[in-house]
């Protein structure tokens, strides 16, 4: 459960930015550079914010 809430929250910032530059026009590889950033930022954040509140728990 630790790996499959920061994958399924990065999984779905990924398909919605995607959707959104794809019809905005921007080009592939920008396109990339962007999802992959925010792929990245999600992914460690929500790691972060769970291990934070599992602290707050305990």
């Amino acid at each position: 459960m630790k790996v499959l809430i920061p994958c399924l929250l990065t999984f779905s910032v990924a398909l919605i930015l995607t959707t959104v530059l794809a019809f905005s026009g921007v080009y592939f590889t920008t396109l990339l550079w962007w999802v992959l950033v925010a792929e990245l930022v999600t992914y460690f954040g929500t790691c972060y914010v769970l291990k934070e509140l599992k602290k707050l728990e305990e």
